[in-house]
């Protein structure tokens, strides 16, 4: 028997009564509170918790190396899906204090979003040539040529069925 067959063998199917989403108060030490906040501040709570899971799955890995081949791709998707709401948080914020009326912007490009900040920042009469500003804007457009749209790390292929990371053999 290979690996999927013990694999599919073995899964735990779920019962009919067993719920996703349950909005009871049977666990209420578990239960995670939602909707707390206005809706400019969600960003950073989104950003934070995708930050936090990735550093709890980070500090969690085998010490043996058993699991960082497959937990490199969640933790990868969490970190960057982090920056990227934090990199929209503070876009709303700049234009919450400039009083612009937009939209939060509905891409993915990190890059695009450093510009849009960089720009704001410009309009502010804040100065963005402190130390680490040119290292993060390097990381950026390095993180965004390896995974433009946020595909890479959730996807083994793109929307066009093409590899996602070719050429990439590891990671540290």
């Amino acid at each position: 028997m290979n690996l999927l067959e013990y694999n599919i063998k073995n899964l735990e199917w779920p019962k009919l009564d067993d719920k996703l989403f349950d909005n009871s108060d049977s666990l209420k030490w578990m239960n995670a509170c939602l909707n707390f906040i206005g809706r400019e501040e969600k960003f950073y709570v989104y950003a934070s918790g995708y930050r936090k899971a990735a550093e709890i799955i980070y500090s969690n890995l085998d010490s043996r190396g058993r699991y960082q081949d497959i937990l490199v791709y969640p933790i990868v998707f969490l970190v960057r899906q982090s920056l990227e709401l934090l990199l929209k948080d503070i876009i709303v914020t700049c234009y919450k204090i400039l009083s612009v009326d937009k939209k939060i912007p509905k891409n993915h490009a990190l890059v695009g979003l450093w510009l849009e900040i960089k720009s704001l920042l410009l309009e502010m009469h804040i100065e963005n040539n402190q130390n680490g500003i040119k290292e993060m804007e390097s990381l950026l457009y390095e993180f965004e040529k390896i995974d433009p749209i946020s595909f890479a790390f959730r996807y083994p292929v793109d929307k066009n069925e093409n590899d996602s990371l070719p050429g990439i053999k590891k990671i540290d």
